[in-house]
């Protein structure tokens, strides 16, 4: 499954990138909601795992925007 993980925070980051990674999980960190939006119009996920509130985009924002381009990527905000 691949991973899109979006948190600010890099410890918590850090937590969860090892352990979605010993579910043999392939997981992409970024820490900005920007570069979250992008990656999730331009690229495909199986999940996307959102922290709340991000530099630039929050949690929210994200998922309205990427519903309201037909994106149905199932999404965990934190």
């Amino acid at each position: 499954m691949r991973i899109l993980l979006v948190e600010d925070d890099h410890m918590l980051a850090n937590t969860m990138l090892t352990m979605l990674r010993d579910e043999h999980h392939t997981v992409d960190w970024l820490d900005d909601g920007q570069q979250a939006l992008n990656a999730l119009t331009g690229e495909h996920f199986d999940l996307a795992v959102l922290d709340l509130t991000l530099p630039r985009v929050d949690g929210l924002d994200i998922v309205k925007k990427v519903r309201s381009q037909g994106i149905e990527t199932p999404v965990i905000i934190l």
